[in-house]
């Protein structure tokens, strides 16, 4: 649950909208302290990056692999980007969430990230889902993101 929404939104929701499920995931998002960010020109280099990171890793032994996280705006983006991935790196272990994701998939993973994503390279949401989880694997070094406005930010953390 973001901590902008109060179970009294929630209720609100709910009530409006009556003919959807909802699944509530608890924000126990801990800021990054001490990450550089940096700013991409545009789309296309951040996903020069990405894939230089992708084949970067899948060259190494997977215990010397480090991993990221792909957040999109977008859902379409994210499905085409893990797709993509998945065909031009097979070895690498992807996990991704969005809007339609599977929920028990969604609810058991979130329910203990450390032991869900302990042997994920990359996990890729977008943005809307809200997932600010604290995930302290000191695997994860990297960000990837993409979005569509100029109130977010593409950055990668170095």
């Amino acid at each position: 649950m973001d901590n902008d929404l109060t179970d009294l939104n929630i209720e609100w929701i709910r009530a409006f909208r009556k003919d959807r499920v909802f699944l509530i995931i608890h924000n126990t998002h801990q800021p990054q302290e001490g990450k550089t960010f940096r700013l991409a020109p545009n789309k296309e280099a951040v996903l020069a990056e990405l894939w230089g990171w992708a084949k970067q890793m899948s060259s190494l032994p997977f215990e010397n692999r480090k991993s990221a996280s792909l957040i999109c705006h977008l859902r379409k983006d994210v499905q085409g980007i893990v797709r993509a991935l998945k065909t031009d790196f097979p070895e690498l272990q992807i996990k991704e969430y969005h809007g339609k994701s599977d929920l028990v998939e969604k609810a058991y993973d979130f329910s203990n990230i450390e032991e869900a994503w302990k042997t994920v390279n990359l996990v890729a949401y977008t943005s809307t889902l809200k997932i600010e989880v604290s995930c302290t694997n000191t695997n994860f070094e990297r960000a990837f993101c993409l979005f569509n406005s100029y109130i977010e930010t593409n950055a990668g953390t170095n």
